[in-house]
């Protein structure tokens, strides 16, 4: 399995909100860079894996996948889309929308850092014309792309 550690994770810091992880494969198949992005879940990744190991709950989870955790005592959040084709501003949409509803987002408190929302795309994939709907649709934030 393809790791990105430690730059990948220096990135991640107080101001990051969560990531956008955007893959060919889907996440059964444990797309680069899975340990990374497992390890800033604590492990989440896995244990949801070995929840869902029947084929029936494999085929769920192909598209999108949502998983809230803390960071740096805030809410964060990895939203991972299994994009074989194209990631439609919809699919951004939909998991942006999840995390709001769980609290995450809210107004930041006498800072001048920009939230920051990481876009971890797979080096196969092209860029992507819905992250553009993401920038207009949360001008607030700071998008920054990863090509893993």
């Amino acid at each position: 399995m393809h790791n990105l550690a430690p730059a990948f994770r220096e990135q991640i810091g107080p101001e990051v909100l969560g990531i956008f992880w955007i893959t060919r494969k889907a996440i059964s198949e444990f797309p680069p860079p899975f340990l990374d992005v497992d390890y800033l879940l604590d492990g989440l990744l896995t244990y949801h894996l070995r929840r869902t190991d029947t084929k029936e709950s494999a085929t769920q989870m192909e598209r999108h996948n949502f998983f809230m955790s803390h960071n740096f005592g805030r809410p964060f959040f990895v939203a991972h889309i299994h994009a074989p084709e194209e990631v439609l501003e919809k699919d951004f949409a939909s998991l942006m929308q999840l995390f709001t509803q769980n609290g995450g987002g809210k107004k930041q408190t006498k800072s001048s850092t920009k939230e920051k929302i990481i876009i971890l795309i797979d080096k196969d994939c092209p860029e992507l014309p819905a992250i553009s709907f993401l920038k207009r649709s949360f001008p607030d934030k700071h998008f920054e792309i990863i090509h893993a």
